[in-house]
């Protein structure tokens, strides 16, 4: 819920550059641009009641912060990238990747887990979530490439870009559950899970090459693929 009314305020604002690389979801969201700031801040506040209700006020708290700096991203942050290499995937990012802790915060939990393996896994994710990041900006390469903002696809190339994404998607996911294995003892099951993600990737890659939009759809749900094999899995 955090990240819907980020990445919702984030279409709204830029309903005419997205037209560019995606015109049909653009059509799509015309429709419904008139009620998109009441669709917002309903979001926003359905959040702050959920965590109020169930959590308590030290995830309120970062909570408003995720969603202030991530609403700042559109109007504000993303302009560095015009000076910065791939800013905004670095930005972003770091999102994804203090996802890691907030559970922790939401239960309270810091006397229940290693706080070394927390940070060891926010690394991993920062890693993964960055590689999504500047993998989905090759849809966009030719947008970003009319406002001169300095992402690896527009510096690279498609096929440069892919083949460096490819290599390091393929070794963290395989080496990832090896190191925290040596380090923390339990990395085996991760090494299960982490592996059956290496066809959905492959797959994903090979569909964006082909200019299949599907292959996009696919990289960006890596995430919620753990999230089901974690539940079908025996882990």
């Amino acid at each position: 819920l955090i990240f819907y009314p980020l990445y919702l305020f984030n279409r709204f604002k830029e309903l005419d550059k997205d037209e560019i690389s995606n015109p049909q979801r653009t059509r799509h969201f015309r429709l419904y641009a008139a009620k998109m700031p009441y669709i917002l801040w309903g979001v926003v506040f359905a959040v702050m009641v959920w965590v109020m209700f169930f959590s308590n006020y030290q995830t309120l708290l970062i909570s408003v912060i995720m969603l202030i700096f991530g609403l700042l991203y559109t109007v504000f942050f993303k302009a560095l990238t015009h000076k910065i290499v791939f800013f905004k995937n670095i930005y972003v990012a770091v999102f994804f990747a203090s996802l890691v802790f907030y559970p922790v915060f939401f239960n309270d939990a810091f006397n229940d887990i290693s706080v070394a393996s927390l940070w060891f896994l926010c690394g991993f994710v920062y890693l993964k979530a960055l590689m999504m990041q500047i993998f989905l900006d090759i849809k966009d390469v030719d947008s970003d490439r009319r406002e001169q903002l300095k992402t690896i696809p527009v510096l690279w190339g498609k096929k440069r870009t892919m083949d460096f994404l490819l290599t390091v998607d393929i070794l963290s996911v395989l080496l990832f559950p090896l190191f925290y294995n040596a380090y923390f003892g339990s990395g085996i099951y991760l090494f299960l899970l982490f592996v059956i993600t290496v066809p959905f990737l492959l797959l994903s890659y090979k569909w964006a090459r082909e200019d299949n939009y599907h292959g996009y759809i696919l990289r960006s749900s890596e995430f919620l693929l753990w999230l089901i094999l974690l539940f079908v899995l025996p882990l």
